[in-house]
């Protein structure tokens, strides 16, 4: 079985953490792994257990469209029906957008922006949009619902504040594929809708699926001008069914009120009071709740946290623990405090939230990326492995002067999902245990 497979893993994890690697010698771009990636995509039927372990070590970048397509499946295993299976997505991606725009006279506000029609010729600059005033320069906006009138113009008013490289999101052939896709996705998951924030999680994947057509990493090289139509069209589709399945097991972090989100911060403290209560303690003493500072990892699942190379290896991880990744993201937030509960526990009230608001994680490097994951995996590991959904109760953490009991309801041990976990599945069979600490608390 997997879980008995991952159950005898963590030697591997401990031998990486003694060992950190360089730069220029990541696991994930080793010729041996590549060769054996490039095998397991080239069977007839892609074994996917197989995949989501290997994935966790790290994807060589230009395999990376493929495997995260497969991963959160979008593409299915059996070759023979990847073609079709594209074709007829894609389709159903652009009915979606004639559906709830094209067909209303919606149009592309970006292009009017940089001065250019839908023929490409250059005209003056669109004073209305370059001035904020979005609302009145598409007469296709009043033909929506007032509900979808403001979806989508808080859409644009969140385009020019994204999570991106400016060299691309100035463009204005990515800011119509943000907005599309954004507001396709809002339309079809009413009782998410659009939430500020999710904007910063498309940008990943639109990035990854374009460095195909330009063959490297730094997005200050994509020109998109120079892609065809039908090249543009295809990444913005492949882009939304991939978004949309990465959203899938946290939606609940998007409805109302955000429980999702709650629930996940309040097991990230249970995990932390477990493993550093020196910590938590800590924070309580100065004033600070996790949520303050913990809302944004949770809400926008670290994007922001890391450099878009990083960030995308760590994606790797997520996509390869299929719909249970919330699970694994918790963890990572929990070890990602500790990592630096040093420098916390030595700060004070304004001290500590300066430095989680704008973490050291610009300078990592991706040895320090896999040497982190290693630890986030025996943190998980040892305690169970994944937070089993829903969430863990909110643990009693509130200044006392006795002893109170918290308790985090966690999953059997796994290190990969199986395969009733995996995205083509759609129940688990993990089995709930819960684990119970008990810690002082000061007022």
């Amino acid at each position: 079985m997997q879980s008995d497979k991952a159950l005898q893993t963590p030697s591997k994890s401990l031998s990486h953490a003694q060992t950190p690697l360089r730069q220029s010698q990541t696991v994930y771009t080793n010729e041996g792994r590549v060769k054996h990636l490039k095998e397991i995509l080239s069977q007839p039927l892609i074994d996917l257990d197989a995949l989501a372990d290997f994935a966790d070590d790290g994807v060589h970048p230009p395999l990376r469209p493929s495997v995260w397509q497969l991963l959160l499946g979008y593409l299915p295993p059996l070759q023979s029906k990847q073609a079709s299976t594209l074709n007829m997505k894609r389709a159903k991606y652009w009915e979606n957008v004639d559906a709830h725009m094209t067909q209303y006279g919606v149009t592309d506000i970006w292009a009017q922006r940089a001065g250019k029609t839908e023929g490409g010729k250059r005209t003056g600059p669109n004073t209305a949009v370059a001035s904020g005033d979005m609302s009145m320069v598409d007469d296709g906006m009043k033909r929506l619902t007032e509900y979808n009138r403001q979806i989508l113009r808080q859409i644009r008013i969140d385009i020019p504040r994204t999570h991106c490289d400016p060299a691309l999101l100035s463009q204005c052939e990515f800011q119509i594929m943000l907005e599309r896709i954004l507001f396709v996705w809002s339309i079809r998951h009413p009782a998410a809708g659009y939430v500020q924030g999710i904007n910063d999680l498309l940008v990943p994947l639109l990035a990854v699926f374009l460095r195909s057509y330009f063959g490297v990493d730094d997005v200050k090289c994509y020109v998109l001008s120079e892609l065809s139509e039908s090249s543009l069209r295809d990444v913005e589709a492949d882009a939304y069914w991939c978004y949309t399945r990465f959203l899938d097991p946290v939606q609940d972090n998007y409805t109302f009120a955000q429980k999702g989100v709650q629930m996940q911060v309040k097991s990230m403290e249970a995990i932390v009071n477990h493993e550093m209560p020196s910590l938590t303690r800590h924070l309580q003493k100065i004033g600070i709740e996790f949520l303050q500072f913990s809302f944004r990892w949770m809400n926008c699942l670290l994007v922001r946290e890391f450099p878009p190379m990083l960030y995308s290896r760590l994606l790797d991880s997520y996509f390869s623990h299929g719909i249970s990744y919330p699970s694994f993201h918790v963890f990572t937030c929990a070890k990602l405090l500790i990592k630096y509960s040093q420098q916390l526990l030595e700060s004070d009230f304004q001290g500590c939230m300066m430095f989680l608001q704008k973490l050291p994680t610009d300078k990592w490097l991706p040895s320090d990326m896999e040497l982190f994951l290693s630890e986030v995996f025996i943190l998980s590991t040892k305690l169970g492995g994944t937070v089993a959904p829903p969430f863990a109760p909110p643990p009693s953490i509130g200044p006392s002067t006795s002893h109170s009991s918290t308790s985090i309801f966690l999953a059997t041990a796994v290190k990969k999902p199986s395969s009733s976990s995996h995205p083509r599945s759609s129940t688990s069979t993990s089995t709930p245990s819960s684990l119970s600490t008990s810690t002082t608390h000061s007022g």
